[in-house]
């Protein structure tokens, strides 16, 4: 269960990293890919979250993105 918890948080963070602070910084110095893609940004999130933990469900939470995304 704190797994989920987990991917959901990161989720959460990513969601609001790109939509809302994202869309405000056009003319931004870090606007390059792994930042700016939501996608990216999950995955790089769940990596780290593997290497520090060692769950392997943790490497799917770019999936769970796209599921909740097609979702909403």
């Amino acid at each position: 269960m704190a797994e989920a918890t987990n991917i959901l948080v990161l989720i959460s963070m990513v969601t609001i990293w790109i939509d809302e602070f994202m869309l405000f910084r056009k003319n931004w110095k870090l606007d390059f890919k792994p930042i700016n893609c939501d996608l990216c940004l999950t995955f790089w999130g769940g990596v780290i979250l593997f290497a520090v933990t060692g769950v392997f469900i943790y490497l799917a939470s770019p999936l769970f993105l796209r599921i909740i995304k097609k979702l909403i």
